[in-house]
């Protein structure tokens, strides 16, 4: 009886969507016959005296397990391992040569190993993740910690700044105070003594015998803190420097008042009092003569009272 030889194949292809589709199927000529097809990779080829039997056989199994793609020979698979066992099991190994049954064997178990190794790698990928989750999780929770711990301590040191503030505050309220005692200790009660004139800073209340005194009080720039003296309000700057230059007599009176004086001359004087100073103390003072004019004088005061109210208003007005 002669011999029905021939080939049973199984083929990997793509559908038009490009998913994997199997094709099962048969051959006399399997060299011709895959010069037919395009596929993607032939899983295998098996040599059988009654091959059409088997091929029917074939289809009739993988039909009841897997979805038909086209026709009755193609098929979709998610799991090729699995379809190749159930090929296998499903061959009589009298169907097939010892060869060929052994070749197909260890394709599945090339197969099989190939997926441990990718399994084996994905597994260390995993874990090699994990860890570096934990590593981040860690950083992440010595940041929360540090960024804590800097609110902690920018709330001390605001804390400590707002602490400084105050003692800050209390050291320039007890200058102010202690400036002030000062002046109140040099405040003799000029007023009651017999047969003196004083000098009074009218924006301080300032008091003292000497006039060299009282121009040391204006020479320095932090030694006068204006003190509210309701005597003194409706003063401005130009007049209360003119009035302190001046004496009071033992009647407690000066020798010109504050209606004798010119408007405000627009600080004018205030800003210029050093000035002022020298000019009133310069050597002509001791001649009783003023530096501007000429004109002279029987007396210092006199002297003085005409250079505050005449030459030097004429002096920084022409400036």
């Amino acid at each position: 009886m002669e011999k029905n030889e021939g080939y049973i194949y199984l083929l990997k292809m793509l559908d038009d969507k490009g998913q994997s589709v199997y094709k099962i199927g048969r051959s006399k000529n399997i060299d011709d016959r895959m010069k037919n097809y395009k596929f993607k990779e032939c899983i295998f080829t098996l040599k059988n005296d009654n091959y059409k039997d088997l091929e029917n056989k074939l289809i009739r199994l993988l039909t009841l397990k897997y979805s038909i793609a086209t026709g009755r020979e193609y098929f979709y698979c998610t799991n090729e391992n699995e379809l190749i066992d159930y090929i296998i099991s499903n061959i009589k190994k009298e169907d097939i040569n010892d060869k060929i049954y052994s070749t197909l064997t260890n394709h599945v178990k090339i197969l099989e190993e190939q997926n441990n190794e990718k399994y084996n790698i994905i597994t260390n990928l995993h874990n090699e993740l994990t860890n570096k989750n934990l590593i981040l999780s860690k950083l992440i929770e010595d940041i929360n910690e540090i960024n804590e711990k800097n609110k902690n301590f920018e709330d001390l040191i605001n804390n400590y700044n707002i602490k400084i503030k105050k003692l800050e505050d209390l050291i320039n309220h007890n200058n102010i105070d202690n400036k002030n005692i000062k002046n109140q200790k040099k405040n003799i009660d000029y007023e009651k003594v017999s047969n003196k004139c004083y000098y009074e800073c009218k924006n301080c209340n300032y008091k003292t015998i000497y006039f060299k005194d009282i121009k040391k009080h204006f020479n320095k720039i932090d030694n006068c803190i204006e003190v509210y003296n309701e005597k003194y309000k409706n003063y401005s700057n130009d007049h209360k420097i003119i009035l302190s230059l001046l004496p009071h007599n033992e009647n407690n009176e000066q020798s010109i008042s504050y209606n004798d004086l010119l408007p405000d001359y627009n600080n004018k004087i205030f800003l210029n009092k050093i000035k002022l100073i020298n000019r009133i103390c310069e050597e002509r003072d001791n001649n009783k003569t003023c530096y501007n004019c000429n004109k002279n004088f029987n007396k210092n005061i006199e002297l003085r009272k005409h250079i505050l109210s005449e030459c030097f208003i004429k002096e920084i007005n022409d400036i």
